[in-house]
């Protein structure tokens, strides 16, 4: 049987291999969140300008009574301003309706005198319970995002409650 690379090393010279392995995996960038950008789940098409209009849409399998619905923001952190939300909206609306009625109705409206931003927490919009098929979230002004300035909607996740179950989940 013939020995392997290593069964054939001395043990000075495995711990001088294993020293020198260190070495150059401490050159490795180290993942973390001192700088950069969290996690996405969905991103819009990018504009120049903020007041693109942007529309999400989730539809359910099937109706569900539903009475919460959850923006998380997509996070991003720097030296100066510490963890922000990215490409979070100024202004939005969100729509709730059912298979039988395709233009819905508005169950909240957020714009720049609520000041949701700066941010880091989603935002927990608590409605009626109602019956629905589909959520729509409208943008209606945009943020820059912090890699580029291009403005776009970013979201972590978008979350929508029946009681404790997450119907927008998948």
């Amino acid at each position: 049987m013939q020995k392997t690379l290593h069964q054939s090393m001395s043990l000075q010279q495995l711990e001088d291999r294993l020293a020198n392995i260190d070495a150059c995996l401490q050159m490795l960038a180290q993942p973390n969140m001192r700088s950069g950008v969290g996690a996405i789940g969905y991103r819009s098409r990018t504009s120049p300008v903020p007041d693109q209009s942007v529309e999400v849409t989730i539809r359910f399998e099937a109706e569900e009574q539903i009475d919460q619905i959850v923006l998380v923001p997509a996070i991003w952190r720097n030296k100066t301003f510490g963890f922000r939300a990215d490409g979070f909206p100024v202004a939005f609306h969100i729509l709730v309706g059912t298979d039988d009625d395709e233009s819905g109705h508005v169950v909240a409206q957020y714009d720049a005198d609520d000041q949701l931003l700066p941010r880091i927490a989603p935002v927990v919009v608590d409605i009626e319970p109602q019956k629905a098929s589909w959520i729509r979230l409208v943008a209606t002004e945009l943020t820059p995002r912090a890699w580029d300035g291009l403005y776009s909607l970013q979201l972590a996740e978008l979350l929508v409650f029946s009681n404790s179950e997450n119907v927008a989940l998948n």
